[in-house]
């Protein structure tokens, strides 16, 4: 009897040795991936946008503008019947449309056309502006001279007192009746007025160039 318990617990033993060495989970197993780890995945293997190489639009603005102000300095020439070259910028105003008969006062019926000669001359002149007086032939020599020199001191100080940036760059002259543009007579001998209106003016030349 004490030989089959002895043999017994023997048996008893072994079972149990052997159930205890079953194997476990490791808890290094790989495991499920989580939805983090999948979208990152994704990500890194998504085939992204290309980059763009083209250079990014410059300047088109500033062109528009460049272009806006070109024109409308080249209107403002044409509104004062001016003619333009690559070194200057010539302006009869008309004396009678300046001044009333016999006097260097500036219209206000003016006004309009001198604001116009401020802004070309701010925009374009680069050296001495020169403004100089005009009469036609009638009445005393020495009395238009004195007439055409205070009218282009009138001029400029219109424009001196009316927005002009460099006041001091304007150079004033009178030639009287001794420069005309037409003739003051017909070919018969006869007043020409038509001719004479040319001949009263005020002439300005804008240099474009120091």
């Amino acid at each position: 009897m004490m030989k089959l318990g002895i043999w017994a617990l023997l048996f008893v033993g072994v079972a149990c040795s052997s159930g205890g060495n079953k194997s476990q989970p490791s808890e290094t197993q790989s495991q499920p991936a989580t939805a983090a780890e999948t979208s990152a995945k994704s990500t890194t293997t998504a085939t992204t946008d290309p980059v763009s190489t083209d250079p990014p639009e410059q300047g088109k603005d500033a062109g528009e503008s460049l272009v806006g102000e070109v024109s409308d300095l080249s209107g403002l020439v044409s509104d004062l019947k001016g003619k333009e070259t690559s070194a200057e910028i010539l302006i009869n105003l008309s004396a009678d449309v300046l001044f009333d008969f016999d006097k260097a006062d500036i219209k206000p019926a003016a006004y309009s056309d001198l604001r116009k000669l401020v802004q070309l001359i701010n925009e374009k002149g680069k050296g001495p502006v020169q403004i100089t007086g005009h009469t036609d032939a009638k009445g005393d020599d020495t009395y238009n001279q004195d007439l055409s020199v205070r009218r282009a001191e009138s001029v400029k100080n219109w424009l001196s007192n009316n927005g002009l940036v460099k006041p001091d760059a304007i150079v004033t002259a009178g030639k009287g009746e001794s420069q005309p543009v037409a003739s003051n007579q017909k070919s018969d001998g006869s007043d020409d007025p038509d001719g004479r209106q040319k001949n009263r003016r005020v002439e300005i030349v804008i240099r474009k160039t120091t």
